[in-house]
This record gives structure tokens, C-alpha cells and sequence, in this order.
């Protein structure tokens, strides 16, 4: 009966992050990129529907600005939920699970792996952006355009652009794109302004420029031609070498543009995913366990959070049923509820005493 519960529990928590993953990865409603998600996954998958606090942190750090809002979702989830996320929301969390149930040898990951984690968080997704920083380029962004009607069927577009970089921009570039509701592009123009120069923090209104009127039929957007921020030679941040990353963006992109041209760096970023796929399916869940920083954060959060999980030690038989169902491998009796406990319940579904428990309360 016992096997039975935790088989349902297991297949219920499945369940759970399938469709996590579903919402954020693959955009099945809108698009929510402004948004950090729970989970790690990586926006730069074009199907994803929110963006990675991971990332969102990092960048932040490597141009010198405080991630406010990002560091703000992580706090509040943590707080909320703990590390439940990574159990029931993490589309990472649900491949790792996925792997581990192929059959083959299986080995223990020893405890000091745990702390890998904590090392990536401060190191790559804290220290060394800051550290490092970024090389930003003169690149512009643009304010919304005014447009008035002239003679001709034409309209007349006025734009204030702004140079956010570090270097000047000389002959400033744009597309003006007419998109209908459908989302499709009706008409283009691109234009640049030869002989001007927008100095880096410049802000200035350009020359009018004159465009066929296609009001009627779609809407007029403005695209700038820009450089976009580079990265310093070094490992800048965590998300260079993330296997999400690899997994869910850079393969996907390789496999659309049909090209093959690898750099030293995409060798790398293959080899750290092969080699996580690998383990994934020696071990359970050894990225979650060892370099997830997100994990990291919500672990850091482990003793603000509203749910947890509380064991009665009174209860107790010493059985070893709910260490044997672990999937984080810990010593459930001394560590349940703590920064290692993922807050998946499986010990819970295993405890024939009913001795362990989830609990949503202040503390």
C-alpha cells in the first residue's frame, strides 16, 4: 500500500512540473520576458515565456546596475514556497527526474557535492560579473515616435534616440516596420541618419523622416539598428556555460540555422551538458544538488519560508523507508526542511507513521 502512495505521489508531482514546464518554456499563452519565472530555464530559447532570475541577476551585476526586480522574484518565491520549486515548477528539475528513471547503474553523490551550488551562485552569477563587467558598445535605444500626417498619402516620423553604450554612435540607424494584428509585417524602411553622432549618454531628437502611410492596414513600429552589449573575455557569468542554456537555446539555434561552425566555447558548453546528461542519469539529480544557483537562492530563503516540511520524531520507527525515497539523498530525520530539501513529499508518501508533514505557516 505504502509503494502504491508513493507512486502516486512521484506521478502527481510529474504531472506538476510537465505543465510548469509547458507555461514557461514553450509560450503557450503570451509572452511574459519583463517577467522572471520560478524555475531555471533559459530565455534565450525563442519559445520561452519568462525570463531566468539566474540570468536577470547576472546581467544586472555585469552592468553595474542593481537587478532589483529579479533579485526582488527570487526573495519573494523563496519565501513563499522555499525549494517546493524545485520539485513541483523546475523544467530542469523534471529532465534530471526523466534521466534517473533509465535503467542502468546508479551511483551516491557524495555530500560535499552540495555545496557546488553555493560556489556557482557566488562566484558566477554574483562575483565575477561584477568584477568583470561588460563591454557595451555604442548602441541606441529609442523613444516612442511622433507622427503626423503630410501630403501625399505620407506621414512624417520624428524620433528621440538616446546612446546607452560606452563608445559614440555615428550614423545612427532604424527600421520603420509596419506589422498587422496578425502580427506580419506589411511594409519596411530603413533609414539612417549619415553625419550624426550620438555621444555615449547623448539624447537627441532626430531629422524627421518621411514614410508611405499604411496606417489603414497595420501598425507603425520602430526597430533600431543597434550593438548590442558584449561580453569580456573570461567566465563572465553562470549562463555561458548553463546546460539549460546549451540544451534549450544554443542546440535548438545550431539546429535552425543549419550551420556549424563551433568555437572553442561552444565545445565547452557541449561538453558540460553532455556530461550533466550523463550523470543525470547516473545519479539523482546531480545538477539541482551541485550547481543549480537558483537552487542556491531558494535554499538561502529555507528558513523564512511559509511551507516546509517538519518531521515528529516521536513517530519515529527508524524504519529508513522515507531515506530510501529521497530523491536529494539526505538524511531525512536530520535534514528534512532544511537548505538541502527540495519539499518534494516523497518521504511523506513514505512514512507509514505519518510522522512527517507539510506545514504552510509562519514560523
Amino acid at each position: 500500500m505504502a509503494a502504491v502512495k508513493i507512486r502516486l505521489w512521484q506521478r502527481s508531482r510529474f504531472y506538476a512540473t510537465l505543465i510548469s514546464t509547458w507555461v514557461l518554456s514553450l509560450r503557450p499563452f503570451v509572452s511574459l520576458r519583463g517577467v522572471c519565472g520560478p524555475g531555471l530555464h533559459c530565455h534565450g530559447c525563442g519559445l520561452a515565456t519568462t525570463t531566468c532570475p539566474v540570468g536577470a541577476i547576472a546581467y544586472g551585476g555585469a552592468m553595474h546596475t542593481i537587478p532589483a526586480f529579479a533579485i526582488g522574484s527570487v526573495l519573494a518565491v523563496g519565501m513563499l514556497s522555499g525549494r517546493l520549486v524545485c520539485a513541483f515548477v523546475c523544467p530542469f528539475g523534471l529532465l534530471q527526474d526523466l534521466l534517473h528513471r533509465i535503467p542502468g547503474p546508479k551511483l551516491r553523490l557524495p555530500r560535499w557535492w552540495r555545496w557546488g551550488k553555493y560556489l556557482a551562485l557566488a562566484l558566477t552569477v554574483v562575483l565575477l560579473p561584477v568584477i568583470l563587467g561588460m563591454a557595451v558598445p555604442g548602441f541606441i535605444a529609442l523613444d516612442k515616435p511622433t507622427v503626423t500626417k503630410a501630403e501625399d498619402n505620407k506621414l512624417d516620423v520624428t524620433i528621440t534616440a538616446r546612446n546607452h553604450g560606452d563608445a559614440p554612435v555615428a550614423d545612427p540607424a532604424i527600421a520603420l516596420v509596419y506589422r498587422d494584428a496578425q502580427g506580419a509585417e506589411v511594409a519596411r524602411t530603413a533609414h539612417a541618419w549619415s553625419g550624426i553622432t550620438l555621444a555615449p549618454g547623448e539624447r537627441r531628437q532626430l531629422p524627421v523622416v518621411s514614410i508611405d502611410n499604411h496606417l489603414g492596414e497595420a501598425d507603425l513600429a520602430v526597430e533600431p539598428a543597434e550593438l548590442r552589449p558584449v561580453l569580456e573575455p573570461g567566465l563572465t557569468y553562470f549562463c555561458r556555460f548553463c546546460p539549460a542554456g546549451t540544451l534549450e537555446a544554443s542546440v535548438p539555434a545550431m539546429i535552425e540555422s543549419g550551420s556549424w561552425n563551433p568555437t572553442w566555447i561552444t565545445w565547452v558548453r557541449l561538453g558540460v551538458l553532455a556530461a550533466f546528461l550523463a550523470l543525470m542519469w547516473l545519479a539523482s539529480r546531480p545538477f539541482c544538488r551541485g550547481l543549480c544557483p537558483l537552487g542556491a537562492s531558494y535554499a538561502l530563503t529555507t528558513r523564512v519560508s511559509l511551507a516546509r516540511i517538519e518531521i515528529d520524531h516521536s513517530q519515529c520507527i527508524q524504519c529508513g523507508a522515507c531515506d530510501r525515497v529521497c530523491p536529494a539523498e539526505l538524511d531525512v530525520r536530520r535534514e528534512v526542511g532544511g537548505m538541502e530539501c527540495i519539499a518534494c513529499g516523497d518521504c511523506i508518501s513514505a512514512c507509514s507513521q505519518s510522522g512527517i508533514r507539510r506545514r504552510f505557516s509562519l514560523r
